[in-house]
């Protein structure tokens, strides 16, 4: 089952966090298109092949201008990225190890900020280490556990930001 195209807020997300997902930005926009967004700049990213990242990398801010989507700060784009990241976990499309990987990197990135560290989901970016180390836990209840952080995560923003 292919993973979903996230919207354009979560690629300035990712941007923001320095962890710019350069070879599937062009594949992004082109679905963004397709949904709706407009702008020169955002066609132009479309059009790009994944060997350009330079040029994708030149153009990836204003593309996300073209969407009204602004580069956040850290802190803001890391509740971002964990929401993605929960919803990718809990419908198959990332592993726990790998959701653990990328929390690990985020909380760094964001040089541990309260505000992130407080966040549902990072309630669990210790657990790579019980993981990795043996010690604790078996597999199946780290792996509970990490689901209950991402269910944890997504009531979290769905309280935070009600439709």
């Amino acid at each position: 089952m292919p993973a979903e195209i996230p919207a354009p807020a979560v690629a300035a997300a990712w941007i923001a966090l320095n962890l710019s997902p350069t070879n599937d930005l062009p594949l992004w926009a082109a679905h963004w298109l397709a949904e709706g967004e407009d702008g020169e700049h955002l066609r132009h990213l479309a059009g790009l092949s994944r060997t350009e990242p330079r040029e994708i990398h030149d153009v990836q801010q204003s593309a996300l201008a073209d969407c009204h989507t602004p580069i956040p700060t850290a802190a803001d784009a890391a509740k971002v990225a964990f929401t993605h990241l929960a919803r990718l976990l809990l419908n198959g499309h990332l592993s726990e190890r790998a959701l653990l990987n990328d929390l690990h990197t985020i909380i760094v990135r964001t040089n541990y900020s309260d505000s992130v560290v407080k966040l549902p989901l990072a309630q669990a970016w210790m657990l790579d280490e019980e993981w990795d180390q043996g010690w604790g836990r078996p597999e199946e209840q780290i792996k509970e556990a990490v689901h209950a952080a991402c269910q944890a995560q997504l009531d979290h923003t769905s309280r935070a930001n009600p439709t």
